[in-house]
């Protein structure tokens, strides 16, 4: 017997096509992670600096929107900063994402991003 689900996989949640990869955490845990290989998505206004607990830069994070799905709303991290003039097309790479606790939005993160080359 099949129970309910109430949390969306990223693909329903992004409409968009994903795989299951295994990722090493940063304490060395092995774990499979839903990601979105390469996403198309269109940078609104200027990349902010994510910090640490210390104060110490790890990501940037970019106020984006999905123009094929009419999504928008959300922001990514991803590592390095890419200067953006006005809204500009970037590729976000492995993508990931979920559910924040007690909120009705969440998270994404990308391992990489870069500008789309026309």
């Amino acid at each position: 017997m099949r129970t309910p689900n109430w949390t969306p996989s990223l693909s329903q949640v992004t409409g968009k096509k994903t795989v299951f990869e295994e990722k090493v955490s940063a304490k060395g845990t092995t774990y499979t992670a839903e990601v979105i290989p390469a996403w198309e998505l269109i940078v609104i206004g200027t990349p902010t600096e994510k910090k640490d607990a210390e104060g110490n830069i790890n990501g940037y994070s970019y106020q984006v929107y999905d123009a094929s799905q009419d999504l928008g709303g959300f922001a990514i991290t991803a590592p390095k900063r890419v200067e953006v003039k006005g809204m500009t097309k970037l590729i976000f790479k492995e993508v990931r994402g979920g559910a924040l606790s007690k909120r009705a939005t969440g998270w994404f993160k990308a391992d990489s991003v870069e500008v789309i080359k026309k």
